[in-house]
Formats: structure tokens, C-alpha cells, sequence
């Protein structure tokens, strides 16, 4: 009987433990801003937080949830109150579903190629002119293209770049 009693006991305190790692894990993720302004022809979303300045920088990611996905957005110019965004290019077709006053939390990329093509829906190969060969999702392109990896961002001027294939 007091097997019973015990075994139930630590039961009831992993179910605990776990519950409360589950709401901790759910309160890190903070709002850091909302949807200020959309400007639907420049692809552009403008989100407003107190203290921007301070919390963003150029190339930070940000999302905004929907009920159809995370939409991810790339940090162009940050001022003092408000930055501006433009929205990932495989993410352009969910636009419509941004609103004003959504919220909008920093996005953590995933450790893996799988993890970026469900956020990304796809993976690109990226071929440099020196051989070296990156895969990873391009957030941006013009002058200088931001690259997401699993590694982390990188940024390569598109001089360098020989060609890009989407594999995934």
C-alpha cells in the first residue's frame, strides 16, 4: 500500500514539475511589438513598441502569428518608437491576414534544415564563386543577401553568389 501511495506521489509531482516547465516555456516567449502600419503594394509592415530602438536591430526577425502560419518579418530600419519590416518572400502570399494591433515576438530559428523549411517552405542551396556552398532559407535579396542557416544569419554581397536552387 505504501508503494502505491508513493509511486502516485511522484507521479503527481512530475506531472507538476513538467506543467510548470510548459507554462515557463510559453511566458519566455514575450511580445516585443505590435503591428502599426501595413503598406500591402511595398511589402512593408511597420511595428510599433516602446522601446524599439533598444530591442531591434537591422536583419532581427520577427513574426507575427496567424491562424495560417508565423509570418516572419525582417527588421529593414529601426528608429526610436517604431521599425520597419519587410516580410519574408516565401511568407508574401499570407499578407493579407496581418492586421493591425497583431502582436509580434522575436523569432528563434531552428537548429535544423527541417526546422527552416517548415518555417520557410523551402531550403535553398546557395553556390559562393570560392566553392564554399551554404544551405539555408534567403530571407533577402539585393546588394547584400541575408541568409538563414541552421548556424545562424549570414549576409553575403551578391557578387559572390554563382547561383541559388531551391533543394527542399
Amino acid at each position: 500500500m505504501a508503494f502505491i501511495i508513493n509511486h502516485i506521489g511522484k507521479t503527481i509531482f512530475v506531472f507538476f514539475i513538467v506543467s510548470i516547465a510548459t507554462v515557463n516555456n510559453t511566458i519566455a516567449q514575450e511580445k516585443v511589438a505590435a503591428v502599426y502600419s501595413i503598406k500591402k503594394t511595398k511589402n512593408l509592415i511597420v511595428i510599433a513598441s516602446p522601446k524599439a530602438g533598444l530591442l531591434f536591430k537591422m536583419g532581427d526577425l520577427v513574426y507575427v502569428p496567424t491562424d495560417e502560419k508565423n509570418i516572419i518579418l525582417t527588421v529593414t530600419f529601426p528608429m526610436q518608437t517604431v521599425a520597419k519590416c519587410n516580410i519574408a518572400r516565401s511568407h508574401q502570399k499570407y499578407l493579407p491576414a496581418i492586421k493591425r494591433g497583431m502582436p509580434v515576438y522575436r523569432y528563434e530559428p531552428g537548429k535544423t534544415l527541417q526546422s527552416l523549411q517548415k518555417d520557410f517552405e523551402r531550403v535553398d542551396e546557395i553556390r559562393l564563386y570560392n566553392g564554399r556552398i551554404l544551405r539555408g532559407a534567403v530571407i533577402s535579396r539585393g546588394v547584400m543577401y541575408l541568409i538563414l542557416t541552421p548556424e545562424g544569419k549570414v549576409k553575403i554581397p551578391e557578387k559572390q553568389i554563382k547561383n541559388i536552387r531551391i533543394i527542399r
